[in-house]
């Protein structure tokens, strides 16, 4: 989709994911090692293309979008905005998350460190009524943490802050997880 309207676009897979060879645990999402393979591989997009880190947007999935937000914490050239599908990021006890993590989000350093300007990206949620994963009330407490709006609710944007990033969150009706990244919707949104 995207690359048929003339957007550069990278794709790369984890370890042990599709064809790449190493390991794969359930401590994946709990440790750094996926979001240092993620700024690996846009270090090396930054390199091949030509383009700056400010021309780079990262957009994830699920594991994905929980990686590339990580990822925008280490990143020490940044990127122009994040598109977070479904992102397995939880504040709340979500056991069906938690099975694949081995962890509770919310006691992570990295998850703590996030707020209103931190990543300093632009940066939109994007998620299913249905999600199971990233549940609503899971994506309203996110979006509350990043935005430092409490309250915070679907469709609205929050922000444009000292550094003129923004957080938005849009929510779609009747998709669950798994289908949210084969969205007509959601890639019309993306």
């Amino acid at each position: 989709e995207f690359a048929g309207v003339g957007v550069h676009v990278f794709t790369f897979d984890f370890s042990s994911h599709g064809r790449s060879p190493g390991t794969l645990g359930f401590d994946n999402a709990r440790t750094d090692r996926l979001a240092y393979q993620a700024l690996a591989a846009r270090q090396h997009f930054s390199a091949v293309s030509g383009l700056r880190g400010d021309q780079i947007i990262l957009l994830g999935h699920s594991l994905g979008a929980r990686t590339a937000l990580q990822t925008a914490l280490l990143d020490p050239q940044g990127s122009a905005g994040l598109v977070l599908i479904g992102a397995q990021v939880n504040l709340v006890t979500n056991l069906q998350a938690e099975v694949f993590t081995g962890t509770s989000d919310d006691s992570l350093p990295w998850v703590q460190a996030l707020g209103p300007r931190t990543p300093p990206v632009n940066l939109i949620l994007l998620s299913g009524v249905w999600d199971d994963v990233l549940t609503p009330t899971a994506a309203r407490l996110l979006l509350e943490k990043l935005s430092g709006v409490q309250g915070a609710s679907e469709g609205s944007a929050y922000g444009k802050f000292e550094d003129n990033s923004y957080r938005a969150w849009r929510q779609f009706p009747s998709l669950f997880h798994n289908y949210e990244i084969f969205s007509p919707r959601v890639l019309a949104e993306v």
